[in-house]
């Protein structure tokens, strides 16, 4: 388990919060995901929510202090249909989906066994993995698809076994050998960092970080890291594709509804006629004099929110944040609420 790497999630103090443009008492909802403050794995807001790749059952509405918490709050009873929540700096780098552990199934190996946590790792906890199959190697697709001619860099942490003083890394297209590669000089028995940057071909495939053990029969490893550019930028962990953190930089909640089944639902006890803003990590999206009457279901999912153009979820992806008031926001509100989600991941307006 990963400790100590990013700052913990906590909501920021001070600065615009949402919630004050229903200090005029306008009737609507704010469902925030960006931390895990008013977030519960369970529907009835017993259990609040603490760790990634987890079900959200309930998102509380904190435009105003409810009472009971699921009053107005987003509720899902069955634990098939909930969205999982997930955490990741502002902006996300590494392509892995998974940075440290090379026993994950996403890591192919041949010829490579993984004995996992053998060591202790540059940031002084003991998640170092031992490659042991001299001569072979172990390799990871990066997650999404690929661009033709796209520059990537990959880089590790190796710590070599006393006699290995060169090491080979290499970037190809996922399933075809390309032969970008370089033979990196290492330091035995001291950490470091390699790096490798490749200006791939024009075929579309996802690019695919490899190391060869060349050289010796053993390899301790950490951090992993595949990126868009030409340089090797500070390392961000990556556990699963709901948990990304980066050292020194605080992470941000989301959910991520599956598009199939996935819904949060709340009941409108009073009638309004106003906005919608659907704040995502790809981009956010208002529309305006959307009605729901009196005792109308509000819901987010499968693929948009009730009363919004169909899509939406689709076009803002990850979800940060859902503000819907009975009224027209002003000019100013709709910068300030923008500018507080994209401060926790969001995009800009669609």
């Amino acid at each position: 388990m990963q400790i100590g790497l990013g700052l913990p999630i906590t909501r920021p103090t001070g600065g615009f919060n949402p919630r004050v443009v229903f200090g005029d008492g306008s009737n609507g909802l704010l469902w925030d995901y960006s931390a895990t403050t008013g977030l519960y794995s369970d529907n009835l807001g017993a259990t609040p929510l603490t760790a990634p790749d987890t079900g959200v059952g309930l998102v509380a509405d904190r435009s105003r202090v409810r009472s009971p918490v699921t009053a107005y709050g987003g509720a899902q009873a069955s634990a098939a249909f909930r969205p999982k929540w997930g955490r990741a700096p502002v902006s996300r780098r590494n392509l892995l989906a998974s940075s440290e552990d090379f026993s994950a199934a996403v890591w192919t190996k041949t010829g490579v066994t993984v004995t996992s946590d053998a060591a202790v790792a540059p940031d002084g906890t003991m998640t170092a993995d031992l490659m042991t199959g001299g001569g072979n190697w172990f390799a990871q697709t990066a997650t999404g698809a690929g661009a033709a001619n796209q520059t990537v860099t990959g880089s590790i942490w190796v710590y070599p076994p006393s006699g290995v003083t060169s090491l080979t890394i290499r970037i190809d297209r996922a399933g075809i050998a390309q032969g970008n590669q370089t033979v990196k000089t290492v330091t035995p028995l001291v950490w470091q960092r390699i790096t490798h940057t490749a200006t791939l071909d024009a075929n579309t495939a996802a690019p695919a970080l490899r190391v060869d053990l060349t050289g010796g029969t053993t390899l301790t490893v950490w951090g992993a890291q595949l990126e868009l550019g030409s340089t090797a930028t500070a390392y961000q962990f990556v556990t699963s594709t709901y948990d990304m953190t980066e050292a020194g930089v605080p992470s941000y909640g989301y959910i991520r509804p599956d598009r199939t089944d996935d819904v949060l639902s709340t009941v409108l006890t009073l009638a309004q006629t106003g906005d919608v803003a659907v704040f995502g990590r790809t981009g956010s999206k208002i529309e305006s004099g959307l009605i729901y009457g009196a005792g109308a279901t509000f819901s987010l999912g499968p693929t948009t929110v009730t009363g919004m153009s169909s899509g939406v979820l689709a076009a803002v992806g990850d979800v940060v944040g859902v503000l819907a008031i009975g009224r027209a926001l002003t000019t100013a509100e709709k910068a300030s609420t923008l500018a507080y989600f994209q401060a926790r991941g969001a995009g800009a307006w669609l």
